[in-house]
Order: structure tokens, then C-alpha cells, then sequence
């Protein structure tokens, strides 16, 4: 029950830091351009239309800490990969709008844990919609 509680904190305080960051970096003039949410970094900016990086909670294959490197290989079908904190993921997306930050169809694998501490492996299905 003490592990149980100094997690749900530690999620909190991960929480609580990660809304004040982002707060302070969407503060922005009306005659400034926004920017893309703050959990999505893109690597290089001649490629942002084809490669993104998400750091964050319940990142890569779910893990409490984790993050997800997604590369577009053809017209709108992306491969996705991803490790997090005991924890790792592989995806197949199609984009709709051929483009990284748009919405998508996803087979997902993911496996929780390893060895004595495997929690679960799944595979299935989702849909992101997102908006900018």
C-alpha cells in the first residue's frame, strides 16, 4: 500500500510540473504564430511533416515514463517505436492528412514489464484524433 501511494505522488508531481511548463510556454502574443502541443518535439525541421518525437507519461508501450519515435515511410503510413520506464511498443499508423500531426488509424504491440515483472502484452487497435 506505501509503493502504491508514493507512485500515485510521484504521477502527481510529474502532473502538476508538466501542466506549469507548458502553461508558461503557451503564453503567447495574438500576433504570434502557436506552436504544436508541448509533449511533441520534431527533430528536424526540414523533416516536420514526417518524423515526431513524444516524451511524457504513459509513453512507450505505457510505461509511467516513457517516449515514442513515430517516422512516416510512405504517403501517410507510419512505423512507431517505443520504450518507457518496464516497458516498450511497436505501431503501424495511417494518417489521414499524410502528415505526422494529424489524426490516425493505429495497430499497436505493447508488453508491460519483463521477465518476473511482466504485467501484460497487448496487441490491438486505436484511433488519435487530435487537433492543433
Amino acid at each position: 500500500m506505501k509503493k502504491l501511494l508514493i507512485l500515485f505522488i510521484v504521477v502527481i508531481v510529474i502532473l502538476l510540473a508538466s501542466k506549469f511548463s507548458s502553461a508558461q510556454e503557451n503564453q503567447t502574443d495574438t500576433n504570434q504564430i502557436q506552436q504544436p502541443p508541448a509533449n511533441t518535439k520534431t527533430i528536424d525541421s526540414t523533416n516536420d511533416d514526417k518524423v515526431a518525437l513524444n516524451v511524457g507519461v504513459l509513453m512507450g508501450g505505457g510505461g509511467l515514463l516513457g517516449a515514442d519515435l513515430e517516422v512516416l515511410v510512405y504517403k501517410g503510413l507510419g512505423l512507431q517505436v517505443g520504450a518507457g520506464l518496464g516497458s516498450i511498443g511497436f505501431g503501424i499508423n495511417y494518417h489521414f492528412n499524410q502528415k505526422i500531426n494529424s489524426q490516425f488509424f493505429s495497430i499497436q504491440y505493447l508488453q508491460q514489464g519483463f521477465g518476473d515483472n511482466h504485467w501484460g502484452t497487448y496487441v490491438g487497435h486505436m484511433y488519435v484524433c487530435i487537433s492543433l
